[in-house]
């Protein structure tokens, strides 16, 4: 991805701590800009849905192509243990 993504901290906890060690890649910790989650006041910007629902897209993308390209080597060379 070209893009350059803004540095924000925001949001509470998240179990990619947990799945991360497995091998599963994740997007952690970023979303859109909301506030007071959980609380009878709790907001969410709609403008940064679209922004962010790009980025995830782009990403799952490159992920799948990524894994297309590995699994396409894995065959091609009878290595069962490529990346």
């Amino acid at each position: 991805m070209d893009q350059e993504l803004a540095l924000v901290a925001n949001g509470a906890g998240s179990v990619g701590n947990v799945i991360s060690p497995l091998g599963i890649p994740i997007i952690n910790a970023y979303g859109c800009e909301s506030g007071h989650v959980h609380a009878p006041n709790e907001w969410l910007n709609l403008k940064t849905i679209q922004p962010v629902f790009q980025t995830y897209w782009a990403s799952l993308i490159q992920f799948c192509l990524t894994q297309s390209t590995n699994t396409i080597n894995t065959h091609r060379t009878g290595n069962q243990h490529a990346n």
